[in-house]
């Protein structure tokens, strides 16, 4: 049989005959080159194990790379991966580097717990503001994704987005708060690129005291409510939302083992209080709903708003029910976050202290009420919320 020679057109019949080194053979393997792509190698070692190999020279040094095993990998997608890597050298971009460092990359969630958290706690005075917005929308957003493949369209999506659904202000802030974390990353030498760079903050144009007057809240609760006895489970954690005075996605990814039903309160994780569950009291329509729910519910399933479809296993949104319920109830310019800010108005209205109201929106910033919080039993919060639950009864009846 005619040897092969050690150059020559690489083709999958060739390849595949390509003969295993003798077991008293000088080297481990048999090395031969591609004659269509320069660079290209593939070894055949004793166990008959062939694998493809680029050989290159970056800034005047000799350089290889192991691409992967054949014929796990074709010649087909050998080459191209042969060609990809000349497009980086063309750049001064060493292949070998580049892929180590792609192996390496972290993602979101590593990055801000291993290294941008513990800077932060050590560098910037708005740590606690920093943590919460990583718990409440970048973690949930991003914290799978890898640094690098983060880009400016995802980000430039979450700040229209939080635009829509809270404000102009709380989108810039996280904006900011996404540019300084990328704007480490890349100092640190964990991503490439600042993906924030270039996009534009929103006009904030003050704050904003949107909330639903009297007779808003009776057509938009009345709706609400019929929906939720329909079993509409977006409904459900909208009138959750209206009801406690909770974020979106406090709301969202409650669980069932955080509520004591026959007692009639639940428990929110505090980051502020590190992870400890702060109580809050359930007011007649929200407990009577819970108890629809939990008598509904799937065993099996933790949440309190299941999704089949998300990663997180729960329910991400509820925009269209929303835009639903407004249209429904002749409500206009309302958007969720507006919920919270009605259930803190209907307290205030009520004659509720100003600091039970910040304990039960548990507001991240409460560094001068601290003291107070100690005095502020669970009894005093259950008249507070009970205060505006026997505004939703009466918008209901």
């Amino acid at each position: 049989m005619k040897k092969q020679p050690s150059r020559f057109q690489f083709s999958h019949r060739k390849i595949d005959a390509l003969p295993v080194p003798p077991a008293d053979h000088r080297s481990s393997n048999v090395e031969y080159s591609d004659l269509v792509e320069s660079g290209l190698r593939i070894a055949v070692y004793k166990s008959g194990r062939k694998s493809w190999r680029h050989r290159y020279t970056f800034l005047g040094k000799k350089c290889a790379q192991t691409i992967g095993e054949y014929p796990a990998i074709n010649l087909d997608m050998a080459r191209e991966c042969i060609r990809e890597n000349k497009r980086l050298l063309a750049k001064d971009i060493d292949p070998k580097e580049e892929r180590e460092q792609a192996r390496n990359a972290l993602t979101f969630q590593q990055f801000a717990d291993e290294h941008y958290l513990p800077f932060a706690k050590k560098e910037r005075k708005s740590y606690k503001d920093i943590e919460n917005r990583l718990k409440l929308r970048l973690l949930p957003k991003f914290g799978s994704m890898l640094l690098t493949q983060i880009g400016k369209r995802h980000v430039s999506e979450l700040h229209r987005q939080l635009k829509d659904e809270v404000s102009a202000i709380t989108a810039n802030r996280y904006l900011t708060q996404l540019g300084g974390m990328f704007g480490c990353a890349v100092e640190w030498g964990y991503a490439p690129e600042n993906p924030v760079r270039g996009i534009r903050q929103f006009d904030e144009g003050g704050p904003r005291t949107r909330y639903l007057a009297d007779d808003e809240l009776v057509s938009f609760t009345t709706v609400l409510w019929q929906d939720c006895l329909s079993g509409n489970q977006s409904s459900r954690a909208l009138f959750m939302l209206l009801s406690c005075g909770h974020r979106v996605q406090e709301v969202l990814s409650q669980r069932w083992e955080n509520f004591n039903l026959e007692n009639g309160v639940g428990y929110l994780a505090d980051a502020k209080k590190k992870g400890k569950p702060r109580p809050f009291p359930l007011n007649s329509h929200l407990l009577k709903l819970l108890k629809i729910m939990y008598a509904e519910r799937n065993p099996d399933c933790p949440w309190l708003f299941p999704s089949k479809t998300s990663a997180s296993g729960h329910q991400e949104g509820m925009r269209r029910t929303f835009q639903t319920t407004m249209k429904k109830a002749g409500v206009e310019n309302l958007r969720q976050h507006d919920l919270r800010r009605t259930f803190a108005s209907g307290l205030a209205r009520k004659g509720v202290s100003a600091m039970a109201i910040r304990d039960l929106l548990g507001h991240a910033d409460v560094r001068t009420t601290q003291k107070v919080y100690a005095h502020i039993d669970l009894g005093t919060l259950r008249d507070a919320s009970d205060a505006f639950g026997d505004e939703i009864s009466a918008a209901l009846n």
